[in-house]
């Protein structure tokens, strides 16, 4: 039962590789998609290019693609570029990272049943409070690269989130009313280390304040051994 992964490098789109991969599934690729804009209504739109280095870190062939990132346009350029990638692999089935959004689900599921493919969406409608604690016990290390929302508490951008951490984020969440598992583009997220990764990816970014937000740029991003943990260099502008 071989999949391919729609990765984006944030921590839900790992998360579903992941599940996959440890419930008998058999990964075959990596394929991300860029988008020429930063409004797209598909895709995530910062730090995509990473991914490269997470594909590398698994072992796993990588394809990346340009989208427009105009509304409905994109979903035809991506549905071009999967029935690509299946002529050229050959799978079964397809995991993403979607949490709640209807117009995504129903998007790409279209374009999985075109193509002959079936889907794996294991955080579908998931307890969102529940998935933040079960990246946690997976092992799978992930770091906040922009916050979107009121009261997100920009003191965590760039560090790996753990169990306080988590606490942080959640009751904040209650406070102020965003998403704790940021659905609604409340922050994006990096995934640096997962269980799959056969070394670890380290950057040297610089924090940009926003107004009440804030946004990591970062400038250099690179692999290393999965046991040099401190290897996040994080500078403020």
């Amino acid at each position: 039962m071989y999949f391919c992964s729609l990765l984006s490098s944030g921590k839900d789109s790992n998360y579903a590789l992941l599940w996959a991969a440890t419930h008998g599934f058999k990964p075959r690729c990596i394929v991300t998609f860029n988008s020429s804009r930063t409004d797209s209504y598909m895709l995530q739109t910062i730090n995509t290019e990473l991914s490269e280095l997470q594909a590398e870190a698994m072992g796993l062939k990588y394809y990346s693609f340009q989208v427009s990132g105009i509304k409905e346009k994109e979903v035809s350029e991506i549905k071009d570029y999967l029935r690509y990638v299946l002529e050229e692999e050959g799978f079964s089935y397809i995991t993403t990272g979607a949490l709640k959004s209807d117009y995504q689900r129903i998007r790409f599921y279209n374009i999985f049943n075109e193509l002959g493919v079936k889907p794996i969406s294991p955080l579908w409608w998931c307890d969102q409070e529940k998935y933040l604690w079960d990246l946690v016990r997976v092992n799978i290390e992930f770091i906040i690269t922009r916050t979107a929302a009121y009261g997100f508490p920009i003191n965590i951008i760039g560090k790996i989130v753990d169990e306080a951490l988590i606490d942080v984020i959640i009751a904040k969440s209650k406070k102020y009313g965003f998403n704790p598992a940021f659905e609604g583009g409340e922050a994006e997220t990096l995934v640096v280390y997962s269980p799959l990764y056969r070394k670890r990816i380290c950057i040297d970014g610089e924090i940009e304040l926003k107004g009440v937000n804030a946004e990591l740029v970062i400038q250099k991003a690179w692999l290393d051994d999965t046991g040099v943990k401190e290897c996040i260099k994080i500078h403020s502008s």
